[in-house]
């Protein structure tokens, strides 16, 4: 017969029902991500957590080998697209467990002191301190690093005040050949920060991010780049005619014209964030920064009549 006092055994059935992922989301919640994203980060954790059980792993026995195994199968299950975001989760939700739930620490790999890695981790600090870019943007930024100093200089690091103009453009020449439909215009913009950090840290004497082309930009489809406040005027009375959603899309269209907002700060805005008393709003914009800005009377009740009359739900 089993003991039902084993310290394993009740550590997961008290952690069976979900606490540490439910106690986790609150913490990425904290940081300020969206909605979309925090069920993300609860998804895979209880998924790392069920195969913690099915494998009859404790986080105390949660060693960097057992996270590799354990992990296969999760990030197989995901899309190729969402494959890295999906490792990434799971290293965050492990780095909880090493700080909450008694899980041991990483091995820590031997640093590499080659001039190459010394290189990438003072041009990783630059991107994350004096850029204030996304995790998933220096992700990117990273990997064009690697990808044009292995072009240019092989596996080491050469003289980087060799590198020249006819340098850049032959990389981006290759990257669209090896692409053939070249839809990703991010690439110059991530080779920009990487000649702006050379230049700015002192590694090379001219700033070559003015040598990095343009990407090519679509043929124009007739869409006009802007409308007339009439126009946009017309635009916002239009949506509330429909009967379902009219109330919604009226009011996250006010957002958008009365008060400046993109659309994935529109989306990421929750009832909490709106202080009715002082007419501010919170506004979840790029990089993660929060700021407050006030909230014109036309658009609190166009927020307040679609939570009376068309909201569903708490």
């Amino acid at each position: 017969m089993e003991n039902d006092t084993h310290p394993d055994q009740t550590t997961r059935r008290k952690l069976k029902a979900g606490s540490h992922a439910d106690r986790f989301a609150l913490q990425i919640e904290a940081e300020g991500y969206g909605l979309r994203s925090i069920a993300n980060y609860r998804t895979t954790a209880e998924a790392l957590w069920a195969a913690m059980l099915e494998a009859d792993v404790c986080p105390t026995e949660l060693t960097d080998d057992r996270v590799d195994h354990l992990a296969t199968s999760i990030i197989s299950a995901a899309s190729a697209r969402d494959q890295k975001h999906c490792r990434y989760r799971i290293n965050r939700f492990r780095d909880y467990l090493i700080e909450n739930a008694g899980a041991p620490p990483r091995s820590e790999p031997p640093l590499d002191m080659s001039p190459r890695a010394c290189l990438k981790r003072e041009y990783e600090t630059y991107l994350r301190s004096q850029r204030g870019l996304s995790e998933d943007t220096i992700y990117h930024c990273l990997r064009f690093f690697d990808r044009f100093l292995t072009a240019k200089f092989g596996s080491g690091l050469g003289d980087l005040n060799t590198i020249k103009p006819d340098d850049i453009t032959g990389f981006i020449l290759w990257l669209r050949k090896e692409q053939n439909a070249p839809r990703d215009k991010t690439g110059p913009s991530h080779l920009r920060n990487l000649f702006q950090f050379l230049f700015w840290s002192g590694k090379t004497e001219r700033n070559l991010s003015n040598a990095v082309p343009k990407a090519r930009q679509p043929k124009p489809t007739g869409i006009p780049r802007y409308l007339e406040p009439e126009q946009v005027n017309r635009l916002i009375e239009v949506v509330r005619d429909h009967q379902k959603t009219g109330r919604r899309n009226y009011a996250m269209l006010m957002l958008i014209a009365r008060l400046g907002l993109r659309a994935p700060e529109v989306t990421a805005i929750e009832l909490d964030d709106i202080d009715w008393r002082a007419g501010e709003i919170l506004i979840r914009g790029k990089r993660q920064l929060h700021d407050r800005m006030p909230m014109s009377a036309e658009v609190g009740e166009a927020i307040v009549d679609y939570i009376k009359n068309e909201r569903r739900g708490p």
